[in-house]
C-alpha cells in the first residue's frame, strides 16, 4: 500500500489527496472519488479524482447536506465505513433531494463507498470512491479503501490534514465574522 509523503509539499496538499484519490480509485476499480472536509455548514469538496467535470464544479459552489440514507450522510451520521449499492434507488433520490439528484445527474453516479476521517473520534473530513454502474465494493476493496486512509490519517499526510480543516474552519469563522458587519 502507497504511504503519502505530505512532508515534501507542506503547503500544498491538494497533489498529495489527488494522489491519494487516484490510487484509491484504482484498487477499488472506482470511476471515480472525491476527499470531503467536514465542517458545521457540512461538507466541502477538498480534491477529486476522474470526477466529472460538471458534478466536480457543482460541489465546489458550496458546502453539501447529504441526506441520511446517502453514503455521505451515513459515515456523518456514524463515523463508520458506509455504502450505498445503487444511489438511484434510494429515498433522498426518490424524493428529489438536491445533492442525490445532482450526483446522478451531473455524474452518473451509482454505487458509493465512502469512509471517515478521524481526528480523536471526530470527523474531519470523508473519502468516496463511486461507481457509475451498480457494482457494490467488495469487502476486499473496502479494506483496501480503509488502508489508504490509514496511511492518510497515520502519518505527516493526517497532521496536514488536520491542518487544513483547521484553515477551513478560520476560513468560514473569518467569513461570517465579515457577514456579520455588513
Amino acid at each position: 500500500m502507497t504511504k503519502y509523503d505530505c512532508a515534501s509539499s507542506p503547503g500544498e496538499l491538494e497533489p498529495v489527496f489527488n494522489a491519494m484519490l487516484e490510487n484509491a480509485t484504482r484498487i477499488c476499480e472506482a470511476r471515480f472519488g472525491t476527499l470531503y472536509l467536514y465542517g458545521e455548514d457540512g461538507l466541502t469538496l477538498a480534491a477529486t479524482h476522474n470526477a466529472p467535470s460538471a458534478f466536480a464544479e457543482a460541489r465546489r459552489r458550496g458546502p453539501i447536506r447529504p441526506a441520511p440514507d446517502t453514503a455521505l450522510g451515513q459515515v456523518m451520521a456514524t463515523k463508520k465505513m458506509a455504502q450505498v449499492a445503487d444511489v438511484a434507488a434510494t429515498r433522498a433520490y426518490a424524493e428529489g433531494n438536491p445533492v442525490v439528484a445532482d450526483a446522478v445527474k451531473l455524474a452518473g453516479m451509482r454505487t458509493v463507498a465512502a469512509v471517515p476521517m478521524l481526528k480523536d473520534n471526530r470527523l474531519i473530513g470523508i473519502i468516496a470512491s463511486y461507481r457509475q454502474e451498480v457494482r457494490p465494493f467488495t469487502e476486499k476493496q473496502i479494506a483496501l479503501l480503509q488502508t489508504t486512509l490509514r496511511n492518510l490519517n497515520g502519518g505527516d499526510c493526517g497532521v496536514l490534514a488536520r491542518g487544513l480543516h483547521k484553515k477551513y474552519v478560520r476560513t468560514q469563522s473569518d467569513f461570517e465574522m465579515g457577514a456579520r458587519r455588513c
